[in-house]
């Protein structure tokens, strides 16, 4: 596929298709999940709505697949799984993986849903549960930037994954994407605790001071000292003067605090 206005968005019209037994919109395989890709994105968004740039040559992908009875081991009952932040975890393990001494720099994380190289955006998650026939649905959406054709534009902190590595072809991005979202898929039992240890391993801002809105709250910009995530997949900040608040997935956005 290519072009489409949003893969996230196709993926979902497969389903709203499938629920009204369009049997045109069904793809081969459906019962167990499908794949929706493209090499370029023309009306994709991202958290908060924010418009994602397309960098020339990128990654846009969802896969969406039926939710079997899951064992979230650490997280209270009925408390909704903490998707963005396994989803990002899976795919930077699977791709710091295979890459590995390759890139130049490590890729880390942002809270809640981000993939950095050189402290620049590369690869950003959105994850959607929708219902259709009965059956709850989880579609993860991955866009990733490959290589940038001409610099970000100003005030976007953006990476290429593949940037300057040579040898690497954007089908070999896809098959390992496909197969680290496949193994999350597929697992019956997720241990929250040590997902979000992984998260913290490699969480850019861990342990140190950021500003940050308050998306919940009025909108002001405070600062506070990351102290981690939670199991539950929130933000826990140290607030000045306060004790440790968590804020729950999508409640604020933040970056490095200025230095005095």
């Amino acid at each position: 596929m290519t072009g489409p206005g949003s893969t996230q968005t196709h993926a979902l019209g497969l389903l709203r298709g499938a629920s009204l037994r369009n049997s045109s919109a069904i793809p081969p395989g459906f019962e167990g999940g499908f794949v929706v890709y493209s090499w370029e994105q023309k009306e994709g968004h991202g958290q908060y709505q924010r418009p994602w740039q397309h960098s020339g040559e990128a990654l846009a992908l969802t896969v969406a697949w039926p939710l079997q009875k899951l064992v979230c081991l650490g997280l209270p009952p009925g408390h909704s799984p903490p998707w963005p932040l396994w989803l990002s975890v899976v795919i930077r393990d699977a791709l710091s993986k295979w890459l590995g001494q390759r890139l130049s720099e490590p890729l880390e994380l942002k809270w809640p849903n981000d993939l950095l190289l050189g402290g620049g955006k590369v690869a950003g998650v959105l994850v959607q549960q929708s219902q259709s026939g009965g059956q709850t649905w989880v579609m993860a959406g991955v866009g990733v930037n490959l290589r940038w054709n001409q610099p970000p534009p100003d005030g976007l902190s953006a990476a290429g994954l593949i940037q300057s590595l040579p040898n690497i072809h954007r089908e070999e991005v896809l098959e390992h994407l496909l197969e680290a979202i496949g193994q999350l898929s597929f697992q019956t039992v997720i241990d929250a605790d040590e997902m979000a240890a992984r998260f913290n391993a490699f969480h850019r801002y861990q342990l140190m001071s950021v500003e940050f809105i308050d998306r919940e709250g009025r909108g002001l910009q405070s600062e506070g000292r990351v102290q981690g995530v939670s199991p539950r997949g929130g933000l826990l900040l140290e607030l000045p003067g306060q004790e440790v608040h968590e804020y729950s997935l999508g409640a604020l956005s933040m970056r490095e605090a200025k230095p005095a």
